[in-house]
């Protein structure tokens, strides 16, 4: 059987549950998300992180975070994104092998310990924003510095035992849109990630 030699470090993964890559950012692109991402807050309305079609009182003991959206046409423009489509195309291809379009959007995410920010166990699966495909695949990158800040552990309930995404700056761990997850109250400090989903035609 011929070896698959795969192009970048890959610290550890679980095949079809997910796949995370430690450090894939550098701390000076990191740093750049989070310019972007609070220039964005100033030029477009910052809000409560929503959940699916509910009101944000409604799903306030769902979720507690600050988003703000970059719209994919934006994001194309930025070499930051082609090596984001470059490692998600990547990882499909060698782990999850789904039938995908595109990256739907990216979300800018805020949780501050501020209003201990926190979102429940759920799950991406949703129809995208225009209504065409569906979310297959998820994924997040560390922005933050894990010393910046207590708690916000993103954590994916893939089988019986839990796993914490890598906190090492920069790192981005990709799963499918199915999986439970969910991220803990941030005690102190402040979390940044940047979220986002990759879609495809519908499940058959």
């Amino acid at each position: 059987m011929e070896e698959i030699v795969r192009p970048w470090p890959l610290s550890s993964y679980t095949f079809n549950s997910f796949a995370q890559f430690i450090n894939y950012f550098n701390i000076d692109e990191c740093k750049q998300y989070i310019r972007d991402g609070k220039k964005n807050e100033r030029t477009t309305s910052l809000n409560k992180g929503r959940v699916g079609s509910l009101d944000n009182d409604s799903a306030f003991h769902i979720r507690n975070s600050d988003v703000s959206f970059f719209k994919t046409h934006r994001l194309e423009n930025s070499p930051l994104f082609s090596k984001l489509t470059e490692i998600i195309t990547n990882a499909n291809q060698s782990f999850f092998g789904y039938d995908i379009f595109e990256i739907e959007a990216a979300q800018f995410s805020t949780y501050s310990s501020e209003y201990e920010g926190f979102y429940t166990k759920h799950v991406d699966v949703m129809t995208n924003s225009s209504g065409i495909g569906v979310r297959k695949l998820s994924f997040s990158i560390q922005l933050s510095d894990p010393d910046s800040y207590k708690g916000g552990d993103l954590i994916l309930h893939c089988d019986t035992t839990p796993v914490t995404a890598p906190k090492e700056i920069g790192s981005i761990i990709i799963f499918p849109s199915f999986t439970l997850h969910e991220v803990t109250p941030v005690t102190e400090g402040i979390r940044y990630s940047l979220v986002g989903w990759v879609t495809g035609p519908a499940w058959k």
